[in-house]
């Protein structure tokens, strides 16, 4: 379908961004490859509140951020970020899962806002992710990501149906989380990339 009248579509959630400008530069080691393959998890029925302009209450997915499984690690915040699209496109929240400060922010918060301001939803059909990891420094992990999903699709404030992009084909991307005072992990840069993740898809 085409695009709401007057908006441009943000970029896929987890699509081509800036890659950082600066990267910590502590000694890496290699990590043996993990992976984790699943697709998010139903959401329970009821909220205490919905985002502003929204009636929908779907309460969100737990936060797993800290510890050292990775892959797991990462799919909770991916699942958080579309539970955002999906359900609560609240901008406000873009910084529980994307560190503040980078390019990977500040479009997640541009594209949460142009959601909320055209008062739609974006919810993915028979997503599924894997991730690899591949380093694993103090404070940053690179992971792989393949993501696999039918169609995104938009709904207005009736829950019609107003656009619809299909993926035909699985989509590959780095990760990059680094983690905080805390030990908190958050998405730094989602870069896409081929098949080869040594090459770069520039659009």
């Amino acid at each position: 379908m085409s695009a709401p009248a007057c908006a441009a579509a943000p970029a896929r959630s987890t699509g081509t961004l800036a890659p950082l400008t600066t990267i910590p530069t502590a000694p890496s080691t290699t990590a043996p490859p993990t992976t984790v393959a699943t697709a998010p998890p139903a959401s329970a029925a009821h909220a205490a509140h919905a985002a502003p302009g929204y009636t929908d209450t779907t309460p969100p997915p737990a936060i797993h951020a800290t510890g050292t499984d990775y892959a797991a690690i990462a799919l909770s915040l991916l699942t958080y970020k579309d539970w955002l699209f999906a359900h609560h496109p609240d901008p406000a929240l873009a910084g529980l899962v994307f560190q503040q400060g980078t390019a990977t922010y500040a479009s997640r918060v541009a594209d949460l806002t142009t959601v909320r301001n055209l008062h739609q939803t974006i919810a993915s059909v028979d997503l599924q992710l894997s991730f690899t990891v591949v380093t694993v420094r103090t404070d940053l992990v690179t992971l792989r990501m393949r993501e696999t999903l039918g169609e995104d699709n938009w709904f207005d404030q009736q829950h019609r149906v107003v656009r619809t992009d299909p993926y035909p084909v699985p989509n590959h991307y780095i990760v990059i989380m680094t983690i905080d005072g805390e030990g908190r992990w958050r998405i730094a840069d989602v870069t896409q990339v081929a098949t080869d993740p040594s090459i770069v898809i520039t659009r």
